[in-house]
């Protein structure tokens, strides 16, 4: 059984994440989605840890969703006996994912960059809520 995690904040969920879901859930035959904490969130998150929860739980392409402190990307890792880490490619070389990419990779497992899905973006949803617009410019 091969078994896939990708992390994130997963705030003011959107079509966006809903394909890194779909995408990485199809690298293995078990996904785990980590939601980051609030408290150790590097961004500013609008829902509540609880209900982003909840909402990724629904997605069928996600069989576990599990909390996560920021940063704490080896201890999950370790705990799921993770085999392949999928993250964005903004991601790619990035310092606090460093020790958990060395390590799946020491041990024969694979890191995954997916595109960044340009279109949308929790950023650019926050950012059309505080200017008043009604709909979010995806280009």
């Amino acid at each position: 059984m091969t078994i896939v995690l990708i992390p994130g904040t997963w705030d003011l969920l959107h079509y966006g994440h809903i394909k890194a879901m779909e995408r990485a859930s199809k690298f293995g035959d078990v996904l785990i989605v980590a939601v980051e904490d609030d408290a150790a969130s590097l961004k500013s998150t609008v829902v509540p840890l609880n209900d982003r929860i909840a909402a990724i739980e629904a997605i069928r392409y996600v069989d576990v969703v599990v909390p996560y402190k920021y940063g704490n990307y080896l201890s999950m890792i370790i705990n799921y006996s993770v085999d392949i880490f999928v993250l964005s490619e903004e991601h790619k070389g990035v310092q606090r994912f460093q020790e958990a990419v060395n390590y799946i990779l020491e041990k024969g497992g694979k890191v995954i960059y997916l595109p960044y899905y340009k279109g949308i973006s929790s950023t650019k949803i926050k950012k059309a809520i505080r200017n008043g617009k009604s709909t979010v410019n995806t280009a």
